[in-house]
C-alpha cells in the first residue's frame, strides 16, 4: 500500500510508538501518475554487491541482485572514480543528452526528460570527472532508467530515475530516492524526490497522542 507520509512534526516518542505499531513511515508517494519512494537517504555499500532497486515494488536492498525478483538497477563497486550500474532484464540506463557517444556519462541534472528519445545503455556507470554527463565530487544528480514492470499482468516499459548523491569520491554514494511513471511508455522529468505528506491515520494518531499529553 502506498501512503503519503511525512516525519516532520512527529516527536521521538510518537515515532517510536508508530514503529512499535508496525507503521511504515517511508512508504511510496503517489503524485498524479508518478510514484516516488520518498526520501530514503540509503547509503550504497562499497562492495561488489551494492544496492538493488526494484522500482515497481519499491524494494531497496543491499545484497545480491538475485535476492530481489524483477530487480531493475544495481549500483555497486569499490572504485573511487565510478559507481558501477548493473542493469536488470529489460533495463536501460540513460546517457546524458549532451554527452555525444561517450560512455558512462550518466549524470542528469534536474529537469531532464527521461523517455523514448534518449539513448540507453545496458550496464553502465556513474563516472566522476568534469566532462558533460560525468559526476562532480560532492554533488547530487539523477540516473535515468528505462525498465520493465513485471508486476503488471503483461510486462510493460516504464521510465524512472534515481536521485543520487556522490561525495568526495565514488565510494561515498547515497540513493536519496527514486521516482517512476506508472503509465507505460510515458516520459518522466527528473525532480527532487518529495517528502511524503502525512497519512490520515497517522494524523489522527498524532492528534490523539497530543490530546493525551495535554491531559497528563
Amino acid at each position: 500500500m502506498r501512503k503519503k507520509m511525512k516525519m516532520k512534526g512527529l516527536n521521538g516518542g510518537l515515532v517510536a510508538a508508530l514503529f512499535g505499531a508496525g507503521v511504515l513511515l517511508h512508504g511510496q508517494v503517489a503524485s498524479a501518475a508518478v510514484v516516488f519512494s520518498g526520501v530514503l537517504n540509503h547509503q550504497v555499500p562499497v562492495t561488489s554487491q551494492g544496492t538493488v532497486v526494484n522500482f515497481a515494488t519499491g524494494v531497496v536492498l543491499n545484497g545480491v541482485a538475485s535476492g530481489v525478483p524483477g530487480w531493475d538497477i544495481n549500483p555497486y563497486g569499490t572504485s573511487a572514480t565510478n559507481v558501477a550500474l548493473l542493469a536488470g532484464s529489460g533495463t536501460g540506463i540513460m546517457r546524458n543528452p549532451g554527452a555525444g557517444t561517450n560512455t558512462f556519462r550518466t549524470y542528469l541534472p534536474v529537469g531532464t526528460v527521461v523517455g523514448a528519445s534518449a539513448f540507453f545503455y545496458g550496464n553502465s556507470a556513474a563516472a566522476m570527472g568534469t566532462a558533460v554527463g560525468q559526476w562532480a565530487p560532492n554533488s547530487e544528480g539523477y540516473i535515468g532508467v528505462r525498465f520493465l514492470n513485471e508486476a503488471s499482468s503483461t510486462p510493460t516499459t516504464h521510465y524512472g530515475f534515481i536521485h543520487m548523491r556522490i561525495g568526495a569520491t565514488a565510494t561515498d554514494r547515497t540513493v536519496i530516492g527514486f521516482g517512476w511513471e506508472t503509465t507505460a511508455n510515458t516520459a518522466i522529468t527528473t525532480i527532487p524526490v518529495p517528502v511524503p505528506a502525512p497519512a490520515a491515520g497517522l494524523l489522527a494518531l498524532a492528534a490523539g497522542c497530543g490530546i493525551r499529553r495535554r491531559r497528563s
